[in-house]
């Protein structure tokens, strides 16, 4: 699951990230979580857990386009986001 969050990671970096941006990746390993790490626990049956406001990238209905992008590079590799509230998405297996 770690290489799962890795690529949860990577594809919000790739869609959110300006140039190089530290404060986000920095921000990524922190609330970027698995179910069990989630201490709202908001989706224990996912796969991952995105604290979106934590963050600071938007909820998700005033980024929507962006967090698709998120969920179709994740397709390929059997995943999807899904938008719990402003605050928190999941990560699925397709």
């Amino acid at each position: 699951m770690k290489n799962l969050l890795s690529e949860v990671r990577g594809a919000i970096y790739e869609v959110f990230s300006e140039d190089s941006d530290a404060l986000l990746q920095k921000s990524l390993e922190k609330h970027v979580m698995l179910p069990d790490e989630d201490p709202g626990e908001w989706a224990p049956n996912s796969c991952a857990v995105i604290h979106n406001e934590s963050l600071m990238i938007g909820g998700p209905t005033e980024a929507l386009d962006r967090w698709l992008e998120v969920s179709n590079l994740l397709i390929p590799h059997g995943y999807f986001v899904e938008h719990i509230n402003e605050s928190v998405s999941a990560v699925y297996k397709c």
